[in-house]
């Protein structure tokens, strides 16, 4: 019988000892869950200054077997010294081919600039985005703290242990 009065009297000093452990634990306040967000600083294309294109005009002259002394006179006249650079009419294919070369590597620089200025606004947009959703969420775990804090203090110790709540 002692036996049984000394099991009744541990079980009630455990459960009292339980119960001052669980109320001490939910008497404190609820641990607020902080978030903070440094904003990733957005790299800048640096590209430097292109200075425009201003051709010069270039005077050709077709000079033939029939009309190069007329050449050479008007030449004179004009004070320009008569020595000329010619090239033959496969030269001139060959200069014509190389030019439309030229415009086709501008055309693709042209391309790849485009490209660049596109994943640049678009690396910005997405980080804009991704800030306003930051912030959002940032907004909602406060207001959810702040539920609970409000919930945590109306709560008596033994309405935090009733499950049926």
């Amino acid at each position: 019988m002692l036996q049984n009065v000394h099991k009744s009297i541990l079980s009630v000093l455990g459960f009292i000892l339980i119960t001052t452990l669980i109320s001490g634990c939910s008497s404190t306040p609820v641990k607020k869950i902080e978030v903070s967000t440094k904003p990733i600083e957005r790299p800048q294309l640096v590209v430097p200054p292109i200075d425009p294109y201003k051709p010069q005009k270039v005077e050709w002259i077709i000079i033939t077997e029939e009309n190069y002394q007329e050449v050479f006179e008007r030449l004179k006249k004009d004070k320009k010294d008569v020595a000329l650079i010619g090239v033959t009419d496969d030269g001139y294919k060959a200069l014509s081919d190389n030019m439309g070369q030229i415009q086709v590597l501008i055309r693709q620089y042209k391309a790849i600039i485009a490209a660049y200025e596109n994943y640049y606004l678009n690396a910005e947009n997405a980080l804009e985005k991704a800030e306003q959703d930051q912030a959002g969420i940032k907004k909602q775990i406060q207001d959810e703290n702040a539920a609970r804090q409000s919930d945590s203090d109306s709560k008596f110790t033994l309405d935090k242990l009733n499950p049926f709540n």
